[in-house]
Order: structure tokens, then sequence, then C-alpha cells
């Protein structure tokens, strides 16, 4: 249940030209709705604000910090009101990045592991508190690599559970709700030319988180490792690898999942979620106008508990293909349309902005 989803969709509604690439001391406040629909949250509507502004010295070039708040409302009923910041310090030597947020949120439930099917979806209705602290430390001025604290709290309350569904009726770790919280160290290793639509360098982000301060105890080890292949101007492949593995009493809601807008399109977000995930993700983009962008997309990967007992047989695969529309010639800002499918299961549609990945 990645409320983050949200936050990565509205975010780069403020990226400019400048916030997403270094520059000299400016600063500006911008506000725009916002429309967007997943298969998740269906039609959604949304305002929000944001602050951007440069802590560069006169001799240092420095990427512009961004501060965003906002809300939103979806035909299911659910509201989101946020907080998000993202702070570079003089010459990108320290990043501080956040979220604060109060979520109603109406989550998804099919069941644990890799074989759950559409039948056995049910709703999870719940208010959700959450904060989100990260710092980064540059360790070389001339080295793109950054150590770094990830510290997370998330609090889950005031359940409305489906009378008849596996959550009512079965003994799952989570079903009341509760809060998680933990911290842990990570690194990051960042040579892309964008960070909205780059066009060379690698992205690697790793660390484990160790979640032993709520009402559940287990660590999370994760990797989101990207990189880009530029076949030449108007041709890219992309591919990302995500990985994450937990050990300890997790909760259902804190499992890692595959499906959604951003990992394995074409799956509904938390139909497969269980102890461990492991996916592999590409896509091939092609200029072909422009400000028109077409894409081909595919993704390969699965949930799964103990080890010994992962196969290949319940392996998923997804694919799709989709439209790019970037929003200002200037920018590097695409609206994006995509339209997915998995082996067996519906299609689902798309409308956001910015990448998948």
């Amino acid at each position: 249940m990645k409320l983050a989803l949200f936050i990565k969709l509205f975010i780069p509604l403020f990226f400019s030209a400048e916030t997403d690439t270094l520059s000299e001391k400016s600063s500006s406040l911008t506000v725009i709705p916002v429309v967007y629909y997943t298969p998740e949250t269906l039609l959604s509507l949304g305002l929000g604000g944001a602050l951007t502004f440069n802590l560069a010295n006169e001799n240092h070039e420095t990427y512009e910090s961004l501060i965003v708040g906002g809300a939103a409302y979806t035909l299911r009923n659910q509201l989101l009101l946020f907080s998000n910041w993202r702070i570079f310090t003089d010459n990108n030597r320290s990043m501080y990045a956040g979220e604060l947020g109060y979520y109603r949120y109406v989550f998804f439930f099919f069941g644990l592991g890799s074989a759950p099917v559409d039948s056995n979806r049910e709703s999870f209705n719940a208010n959700l508190q959450r904060l989100r602290a990260d710092y980064y430390k540059k360790l070389s001025s001339s080295y793109p690599v950054s150590l770094g604290l990830k510290s997370v709290l998330d609090n889950y309350y005031n359940i409305e559970r489906d009378a008849l569904g596996q959550l009512e009726t079965q003994s799952i770790v989570g079903k009341d709700g509760g809060y998680i919280a933990g911290f842990g160290p990570s690194m990051l290793l960042d040579t892309r030319d964008s960070q909205l639509y780059p066009q060379r360098g690698m992205y690697l982000e790793s660390g484990i988180t160790f979640m032993r301060l709520g009402n559940s105890s287990y660590d999370l080890i994760y990797a989101d490792f990207r990189k880009i292949f530029s076949i030449n101007k108007k041709n890219l492949i992309v591919i990302q690898l995500l990985s994450e593995h937990t050990f300890g009493e997790v909760p259902f809601f804190a499992m890692p999942m595959i499906g959604g807008n951003k990992n394995m399109r074409g799956l509904f977000e938390g139909q497969f979620r269980d102890t461990n995930m492991t996916a592999l993700n590409a896509e091939f983009r092609k200029e072909v106008l422009p400000r028109w962008k077409v894409v081909l997309f595919s993704g390969l990967g699965d949930v799964y508990g103990d080890y010994s007992e992962t196969t290949f047989s319940n392996i998923k695969l997804t694919y799709g293909t989709g439209l790019r529309f970037k929003l200002r010639k200037s920018e590097k800002l695409n609206l994006r349309f995509d339209v997915a499918r998995a082996h067996r299961s519906d299609v689902y549609f798309y409308l956001t902005f910015g990448e998948a990945f």
C-alpha cells in the first residue's frame, strides 16, 4: 500500500527546467490544479502549491530545493492531504527529503502470496498518518555517491474491513491497523542527467531499515537500480531492477507488492504481496514528433515467502504501450498515458505525470 504513489504523481508537476538542473539562486511559488487517473483511485482531482528556492553560494551550482503541499479527492472517496520536501544544501553536499501526510484511503486486499485471484478482492478502509524523513550526505564533491539515514513512521487507525472478507475471518498480521516505525542506513548513487526524463546515466539506491519501534518488529532490505541506454537522440531503453526483502513479523499493509502505476503496470496494486519481492521493468521510448513520444514496456517479477519454495511457474509478466506529451517545449515533464495488462488480467489505464522510472 504505497501512498508514496500519489506523491510521485504530484511532485513532477512542480519541477521546472530550473529545478531539474543546476541553477543559480532563485525562488518561486506555484499553485496548480491536478487531474490524474489510476485503477486504484479512479479519477482524482487535486490542488497543490510548491515553493522552490536555491541554497547555493555565489561560486557554487546547486539543485533547486522544493517544498510541496497539496490535497486531492478521488472517486473512490479517498482524501489525501500532504506536504513533501526535497532540499539541497550548497553544492549538493547534503539532501533532506521527506513526507508528512494524512490520508483517508480505501486500500485493496486480495490475499497473501503469489496466487490470489481478482474474485478475492476486498476493501480495507483506514486513516493513515505518515512521516518520512531522509538525509543524504555526499562523500565527495567529485563523485556522485551519498550515504544517508532513512526514517519511517506510519499509523493506520479507524479500520473498516469487509464483514466476510479474509481480513475479518483470518488471523493476518496488521488486520487491526497499528503503527510501524524504524530507521536505517542507505546509499545513493545517481549519475543521471535529469530527474524527470534522463537520457543517460544510472541510479542506485540501496539500504536496510530496522522497523523495530512500532507494533510489529521486522527489517527491510531494499535495492532500486535503473540504467538508461541511449540508442540515439530519439530512442532510449531504460531498465529497472527492484528488490525488497523483509525479515520478522511484517503487517500485511507493509509487505512488498507488485502492480500499480510504477512497478509492473498491468497488475492492480496490492493484488500480490508477500515478505519478498523482485521485479524487472523495461521500457523503450521513441520520439515521433518534437513533443510526442511512444513507448513500449514490460515487467517480469513476483512476490514470494520462503526462498526454498520460489518457482518460476508463478512469475508474472506484464506488458503495454503508451504515449508521452511534453507539457512545455523548454521542460522535460511529460503527460503520461499508458495501457497495460497481464496474463488473464483486465486492461488497465493510467493517466499521470512523469515517467514510471
